[in-house]
């Protein structure tokens, strides 16, 4: 089939059973890259797909993560682990710290879903397994911060 037969054919989409996991979309990480030229670019790109997927006539249901821990402990953490070292720079991140909320760029309403998430992928420890198969969901579009193994955790589950 040549370009031309495919632009002409039937549009393609995702059905309705689809959902669309933002990940890591929050202030501490977009605070951080939002001076730099790519970093503009990124979050001008993400707030266009953000702004997009709110004005759909049928609206997918919508996920956001944030990675946050309940206190100052951090317990799930291993103390020595490459994880944790990762995120000493950023404090303690706890949820009700303002870098861990999503960035204001970002349009959250009351039909989106924000979920805690304390590792790469965005299931352990929450609903989002739950949420997904309650609603019936087939396919999730990953949306958001590319960081390393974040979204490979999240493609492969």
């Amino acid at each position: 089939m040549s370009l031309t037969e495919q632009s002409n054919g039937p549009a393609r989409g995702f059905g309705r059973r689809y959902a669309v996991l933002n990940l890591d979309l929050m202030s501490v990480l977009i605070d951080g890259i939002k001076e730099s030229p790519i970093g503009q670019r990124f979050t001008s790109n993400c707030t266009r797909w953000d702004d997009a997927v709110h004005k759909k006539d049928y609206r997918p249901l919508t996920i956001f993560t944030t990675l946050y821990f309940s206190n100052t402990a951090q317990l799930k953490l291993t103390k020595s682990g490459p994880f944790t070292k990762l995120l000493e720079p950023f404090g303690t991140l706890e949820k009700s710290s303002p870098g861990v909320q999503i960035a204001s760029n970002f349009s959250v309403d009351e039909k989106d879903i924000v979920i805690q998430k304390t590792r790469w992928y965005a299931g352990p420890g929450n609903s989002l397994e739950q949420i997904l198969r309650a609603q019936n969901i087939d396919t999730v579009i990953l949306s958001g911060s590319s960081l390393s193994g974040v979204i490979m955790s999240n493609l492969t589950r």
